[in-house]
């Protein structure tokens, strides 16, 4: 029998993210990377810490703003997120890279 290929990856995959600079969750959908191209983006990531790395993944979020209104997400709004606490672009690479692996697994 020949080797069948399944792509197995998902369209999205859903990433919580714990911020403890600021005592809250994150709740992030994100495009799904190939094993090559994850390594590539996080390192690029890491790098920059900025809107562009992040940018690269990020598809929707869940936040809401002190009136309990939905934040849409732009450039800005990601960049006022991402200067909100320290390590929060080092938080969100790293629990995006462990929900892409566990995503690819199956799991």
């Amino acid at each position: 029998m020949p080797f069948v290929f399944r792509k197995s990856a998902p369209a999205s995959i859903q990433v919580a993210v714990s911020l403890q600079s600021l005592g809250q969750n994150l709740n992030l959908e994100c495009r799904p990377l190939g094993v090559h191209a994850l390594g590539e983006w996080a390192d690029r990531a890491l790098a920059k810490s900025d809107v562009s790395g992040i940018s690269e993944i990020l598809v929707g979020w869940d936040v809401e703003d002190q009136d309990g209104l939905a934040v849409p997400l732009t450039p800005a709004s990601l960049a006022e997120l991402l200067d909100s606490g320290a390590d929060i672009s080092t938080e969100i690479v790293r629990a995006y890279l462990d929900a892409n692996r566990q995503a690819r697994r199956g799991n």
